[in-house]
């Protein structure tokens, strides 16, 4: 018999379009955090209908952290077509 293994329910759907930076900033950590212990309880059998679940479960987090970081790409451009001085920079 194998154990069961509960996921933490979804995250209420929000629009991230309407979201500020601050919160897509802190829904997209929440959902690193999510991801990271779920990669920590991953089964071991690829072949069992755990594992399945898991991976609908891994998957669908990681298609939400995509969400959330596309919308902070858009958040952080229009921020610069607004501002005109607004910079990113980087160093090497």
């Amino acid at each position: 018999m194998t154990d069961l293994i509960p996921f933490p329910a979804m995250p209420e759907e929000e629009d991230p379009q309407t979201l500020s930076r601050e919160t897509l900033l802190a829904q997209a950590q929440e959902l690193r955090e999510r991801i990271a212990d779920l990669d920590a309880r991953e089964p071991a059998d690829m072949m069992s209908a755990q594992y399945e679940r898991w991976a609908a479960r891994h998957e669908a987090l990681e298609d939400a952290l995509g969400t959330y970081c596309r919308s902070f790409q858009r958040v952080l451009s229009d921020s610069a077509q607004e501002n005109e001085h607004f910079t990113l920079t980087w160093e090497e």
